[in-house]
């Protein structure tokens, strides 16, 4: 089976994630595409969020009319920065040997899979990764995901 990992804030989610994970599911044949919304986005700062269970909820309604798109609690109710990486671990644990799985990103993502700096997510505007280099060499295919004109790649590490 072929799954995907979407995560996000999801706040508001809109028709462009839904385009991007219906352009995903045929451009790589995806099976699942687990739309995780974060409860704590480590990158927001203390920006104000909508609180997560809305946020779950307007997922939940937006991707009712996919079969393939599943509204997923992940990330729900940790109270502390959640990482990828994390997620991808928690739910690697529970696949198939012969399952895939692929993590939906942005192409402004391909070159910052870096270690995430003490005490911070952002530096310099430039995103890092918890454990990058683990992220992408050791756990799945990573599909960078650009504007419908834009460039699509798909990774396997």
């Amino acid at each position: 089976m072929k799954l995907a990992l979407f995560g996000g804030t999801f706040d508001p989610v809109h028709l462009g994630h839904l385009a991007i994970a219906r352009a995903a599911a045929a451009k790589f044949d995806l099976n699942l595409i687990y739309f995780v919304p974060a409860d704590v986005p480590p990158h927001k700062g203390n920006r104000s969020l909508t609180e997560f269970q809305h946020r779950f909820a307007m997922l939940a309604l937006a991707t009712a009319d996919e079969e393939r798109f599943v509204p997923s609690l992940l990330e729900a109710n940790s109270g502390q920065p959640n990482y990828s990486i994390q997620t991808v671990r928690r739910l690697k644990r529970t696949l198939k040997k012969s399952d895939k799985l692929y993590f939906l990103t942005s192409y402004f993502h391909t070159n910052s899979f870096r270690l995430a700096p003490k005490g911070g997510y952002w530096r310099n505007r430039t995103p890092h990764w918890l454990n990058g280099q683990d992220f992408v060499l050791f756990y799945l295919h990573a599909a960078f995901l650009g504007r419908p004109s834009s460039f699509w790649a798909s990774a396997p590490f």
